[in-house]
């Protein structure tokens, strides 16, 4: 029983660990208590254009992820998809999207996201 009890520990805490090694913190907020990260691990394109994972605290504990794009060529973002989990990390809302590019505005966490993205082009 011990045995079967580690191994579940052992299991459970290479998946926490290995899910949470893909986020990596790009910004936070003016009060340092809210924070945004990006995966960028599912980008596959060679383009101008990468696809990446985004991921934006909510002051009520809750949390927000968007597959996203920026253009690096012409500093523009659009959206795909869009989730909203609560303080329990249950699914609140889900929308496929797709939206227009847009323009990113410097100094903004997509700036930040863009320079740190569009750097490894």
């Amino acid at each position: 029983m011990k045995y079967f009890f580690s191994i579940l520990v052992l299991n459970i805490l290479f998946t926490v660990s290995s899910f949470a090694a893909g986020w990596e913190k790009v910004d936070t907020s003016p009060d340092g208590k809210l924070h945004a990260y990006i995966d960028d691990s599912i980008n596959k394109s060679n383009s101008s254009v990468v696809t990446y994972w985004q991921k934006r605290e909510l002051s009520d504990g809750g949390y927000e992820k968007a597959l996203s794009q920026i253009n690096c060529n012409i500093l523009q973002r659009r959206e795909h998809e869009y989730y909203r989990y609560d303080k329990d990390e249950k699914i609140v809302e889900h929308t496929k999207i797709s939206t227009y590019w847009h323009d990113i505005v410097t100094g903004s966490t997509n700036y930040i996201i863009y320079l740190k993205l569009c750097k490894k082009q």
